[in-house]
């Protein structure tokens, strides 16, 4: 299954080191990304990346990224249309929910709420909306997959050090390493039900996985390279947000 991953979760998903978890347990078979990710994240600067996001996440983004399919067809122009009118969707956003929308089984993966909550609730993108219903899933949602499929232990450890890069995850591990698991899957179903209830059908559904792997050796191999990196690095803050 093609799975489309927006700058946003990305850089959130490798801030907390959790990006080849991703690949693995939603089973994908190959990663897109927005063409402009490559300049986003200073692919061919990594001085330049690595002092805005830090030097181990900067090279986990860059080896995701590398190895991703960049999003080379044009998006259905009157799709685009309806998007760029929505207050906000930026441009990478409209890009992906044009072009999602009109695949018929292909997922979206966006840590970007506010433009999902507008995409629901403008009345010019209900069709974009009935075309993507059950194929979007928040960063929660895959925070709380990699959960069930690593142990709780596991993502705390990664994300608890890392929580400057999102809101919704400052909240929920406010405790650090002594967060509880009762708390934080509280929290994370908390705001996923949070956001269904305001995107309608927009969301996948709790516990399913659509996605069935054929093939992501290659873009696994390239994420699993930074792991030699040590790992103090990571409790570095990540100060910086993307959108799109």
């Amino acid at each position: 299954m093609n799975v489309y991953f927006d700058n946003d979760v990305i850089h959130k998903l490798a801030a907390c080191d959790l990006l080849r978890e991703a690949l693995q347990d939603l089973r994908v078979d190959a990663a897109f990304v927005l063409a402009t990710a490559r300049f986003k994240f200073y692919l061919k600067s990594p001085e330049k990346g690595a002092k805005r996001y830090g030097q181990s996440v900067h090279k986990r983004i860059s080896n995701f990224v590398a190895s991703a399919r960049a999003i080379t067809e044009e998006p259905n122009a009157e799709d685009i249309e309806v998007l760029n009118a929505v207050l906000g969707i930026d441009q990478g956003e409209a890009i992906l929910f044009a072009t999602v929308s009109r695949t018929s089984e292909d997922i979206l993966l966006t840590g970007d709420k506010r433009s999902l909550i507008a995409l629901a609730e403008h009345a010019g993108s209900q069709s974009i909306c009935a075309r993507l219903a059950g194929r979007v899933l928040c960063l929660e949602q895959v925070v709380q997959r990699i959960v069930s499929g690593r142990g709780f232990e596991h993502v705390r450890e990664r994300v608890a050090p890392s929580v400057a890069c999102d809101t919704v995850l400052q909240i929920i591990f406010r405790e650090g390493l002594a967060t509880t698991e009762a708390h934080a899957a509280e929290g994370l179903s908390s705001y996923v039900s949070d956001l269904r209830a305001k995107t309608g059908g927009l969301l996948g559904a709790e516990g399913s996985n659509r996605l069935v792997s054929r093939d992501s050796r290659r873009v696994l191999e390239e994420c699993g390279r930074d792991r030699s990196l040590d790992r103090a690095s990571r409790r570095s803050p990540v100060p910086t947000r993307t959108t799109g």
